[in-house]
């Protein structure tokens, strides 16, 4: 997942990641995601004004 991709290699490249991280958890290859967490997830990226594009966080 793009948005995934995007917010690890900020933390990596950053050392931190301000406000809530895409909320998931990996079972083999699946992704997998609590929609009540998704949720808060979307209302913060949203209120952030977060954007992601072509696999990076702008």
């Amino acid at each position: 997942m793009s948005i995934i991709k995007a917010e690890q290699g900020s933390f990596t490249v950053s050392g931190f990641f301000d406000g809530k991280m895409f909320p998931f958890i990996k079972v083999q290859d699946q992704f997998f995601a609590s929609r009540v967490e998704l949720d808060l997830w979307v209302q913060e990226a949203s209120a952030s004004h977060r954007r992601y594009i072509n696999g990076l966080m702008q």
